[in-house]
């Protein structure tokens, strides 16, 4: 080796020598450094410790709300359970009344406005006979057809008819008593009471 290549050979051997013992160096005392550089580092976490009075209102304000949400819907299902039990309690009592009302339409005799003619017809029939045969033929009929017939036949001509079905035995006066106490309530619907 000539003498000018033996200092750049040195100078390189005590370069990579000064390398190595700074790589030594470093592996030896910091080792958690290195760690750190190689491995990735998770992101800070922020924690926000903002507790203001204006959101603790708010707090208490959306609880009370909540509250008082809660309240009406319960005073909301107890009125709906009671307008059930109330609608209910109205269905029965309409059917009572409607019940009420064919009772007292079978009681109290009324005369339809088509039955009306027929009527007006049979009771000039009735009151052209007999009264004793005319009785005898209503002890065949019904209370409430006995009404109508006799409710389009005048005073005068219902009397007698009356009088023969009393003298027909304690029935058939109970029958005619019954016949006028019926006589008494009737309503026409096409024509007004009878004088």
């Amino acid at each position: 080796m000539s003498a000018p290549t033996l200092p750049i050979a040195a100078a390189a051997f005590g370069g990579t020598v000064s390398f190595l013992g700074t790589l030594v160096f470093l592996l030896v005392h910091q080792p958690s450094e290195i760690h750190e550089i190689n491995s990735p580092k998770s992101p800070p976490v922020i924690t926000w410790s903002l507790h203001t009075q204006e959101i603790d209102d708010v707090v208490v304000e959306l609880r009370q709300r909540q509250e008082a949400m809660t309240t009406r819907e319960k005073q909301f299902a107890e009125m709906s359970s009671r307008v059930a039990a109330e609608r209910e309690e109205l269905k029965q009592l309409a059917a009572q009344i409607r019940k009420a009302q064919d009772d007292f339409d079978k009681a109290i005799s009324r005369v339809k406005d088509d039955e009306s003619a027929n009527l007006k017809r049979l009771a000039k029939v009735y009151a052209t006979m007999e009264p004793t045969t005319a009785a005898t033929i209503f002890k065949q009929l019904d209370e409430t057809a006995m009404v109508k017939i006799l409710l389009f036949m005048k005073d005068s001509e219902t009397a007698p008819i009356l009088a023969a079905m009393a003298v027909q035995g304690e029935t058939e006066a109970k029958r005619a008593a019954g016949v006028s106490e019926r006589l008494r309530v009737t309503q026409r619907s096409s024509e007004p009471p009878k004088k």
